[in-house]
């Protein structure tokens, strides 16, 4: 619908025009047929006065220079009347009357009269000042001056002029000018004002975020998303910091929402704040920056955590298990640190794990990445058998001395090069022929084999077979 200059609808306009009209011609009519009326009735006043005047001409011997009652019809009379007259005056008197006049005067009164007139038709001009009691029917015009009390109902246009009086209720369009005075109550705006306020607002005003949510709305839709990825429940720091205080307002449908969550929970579990790097400088954790830039991390090219080296990082505390779920990831490095607690679980595409020299406690995991080639967990406390290590074939380097691991040394560990350490355990049994084999020729393929083989005391705890045709044990140290 097209709207006027002043933001009205045309067809609200149209429609009030042609009511005022309507009514106007209906009042025209209806004075039109009382006046005629008023004209007929004059009409026959005026012949009997006729007839009269002429009976008194008769009377009086044919005198037509009488006066009829001593009134002269073309003076105005002296003091004014005290009952209407048939017909009006010729001339304006210089008082005005004590009643109202039949018809309508032929010219205005000199003087203002005691009490208002009462029209049956509205006024074509806007009067000078307001009336004291609303009319019956809208004024053609709008007035000059506003009216001193506000009215019951909103204009359905604006005023030229601000009201002195606030309105009882909104109006439904903007006025053209501000008001002189402040109302009782701000007003609500669904779009921000052109120019700023005298005082300031008590709640700023609150960006969407988020493809069109309120920062609460996001908070709670992001912390949701987490709890999905981890229903056994969150990190309530991480999850704090994630929420609540990265700057980088990740939304919920943000690809790397759970990476750097998980980035989080191993900086607070490991006292991220005591580390040696990583803890401050350009490229510390936590930072507005992406995870990607931050200390020791390294991503692939679309993005995700392909790397964490923080080794000899005073890292205190625990791996968290949500490790697992940096699908990405295919080397861990946080050897010689002070982290304790149970072996971590492994995402399937771990390749390279190291965690020597650390405390870390119980026994190992049943389940390995398939792919896994170098295991390096020397100098724990790790416990328990070490036969679910036999289930990857693809192992390369295994460095497993220095723990407390027990059980019998029997099965195949895959196809090992460069190193294999078993000593320093509570392990029994021989070394697996095939490993003995990999030790064969002038350039075997594994250049260290250690274990507890020494034969002293008698028998050895770990025994290493003799060379194929050479009477040389396959174990290049023994220990006890």
């Amino acid at each position: 619908m097209s709207q006027n200059s002043r933001g009205i609808p045309d067809g609200m306009v149209e429609h009030s025009a042609f009511d005022l009209q309507s009514a106007h011609r209906t009042l025209q009519n209806k004075g039109q047929r009382k006046k005629q009326k008023e004209a007929k009735r004059l009409e026959r006043l005026r012949k009997k006065r006729a007839k009269e005047l002429k009976r008194q001409r008769r009377k009086n011997g044919g005198n037509t220079d009488a006066t009829t009652d001593g009134i002269d019809a073309n003076s105005p009379s002296n003091a004014p009347s005290t009952a209407p007259f048939a017909a009006p005056s010729a001339m304006p008197s210089s008082k005005p009357s004590l009643g109202p006049s039949v018809s309508p005067t032929t010219a205005p009164s000199v003087s203002l009269s005691s009490s208002p007139t009462l029209s049956i038709e509205p006024s074509s001009k806007p009067s000078f000042t307001p009336s004291y009691k609303p009319s019956g029917m809208p004024s053609l015009s709008p007035s000059t001056l506003p009216t001193s009390k506000p009215s019951d109902v909103p204009s359905r246009r604006p005023s030229a002029y601000p009201s002195l009086l606030p309105s009882m209720s909104p109006t439904y369009y903007p006025s053209a000018k501000p008001s002189m005075k402040p109302t009782g109550s701000p007003s609500v705006s669904s779009y921000p004002t052109l120019l700023p306020s005298d005082t300031p607002t008590l709640v700023p005003t609150e960006p969407l975020i988020c493809g069109g949510l309120s920062r609460t709305e996001r908070n709670e839709i992001v912390e949701a998303t987490l709890l999905d990825f981890f229903p056994s429940g969150l990190h309530e720091n991480a999850t704090n910091w994630i929420v609540y205080e990265d700057d980088l307002d990740l939304c919920a449908n943000d690809t790397f929402l759970e990476q750097r969550y998980i980035l989080a929970t191993l900086y607070f579990d490991t006292n991220g704040a005591s580390w040696i790097k990583g803890s401050s400088g350009g490229r510390k954790w936590l930072s507005q920056k992406s995870e990607c830039k931050w200390y020791d991390v390294e991503c692939s090219d679309d993005g995700f955590v392909k790397s964490i080296n923080l080794e000899s990082n005073n890292m205190d505390g625990t791996i968290p298990y949500e490790i697992e779920s940096l699908h990405s990831l295919q080397e861990l490095n946080l050897e010689f640190n002070k982290l304790s607690g149970p072996f971590p679980l492994l995402p399937s595409s771990m390749l390279e794990l190291k965690l020597n020299n650390n405390k870390l406690s119980g026994v190992l995991p049943e389940k390995w990445p398939p792919n896994m080639s170098l295991l390096q967990i020397n100098h724990n406390k790790l416990s328990g058998s070490i036969n679910s290590l036999s289930l990857v074939t693809t192992f390369r380097v295994l460095v497993l001395h220095r723990n407390e691991f027990n059980g019998t040394v029997g099965v195949h560990f895959g196809d090992l090069e460069t190193y294999f350490s078993l000593h320093k355990n509570n392990l029994e049994g021989s070394i697996p022929e095939d490993v003995c084999l990999l030790r064969d020729g002038f350039t075997p393929k594994l250049s260290h084999l250690s274990a507890d083989c020494l034969t002293d005391p008698t028998p050895p705890k770990v025994s290493c077979p003799s060379i194929l045709f050479e009477d040389v044990p396959c174990c290049t140290e023994c220990h006890n």
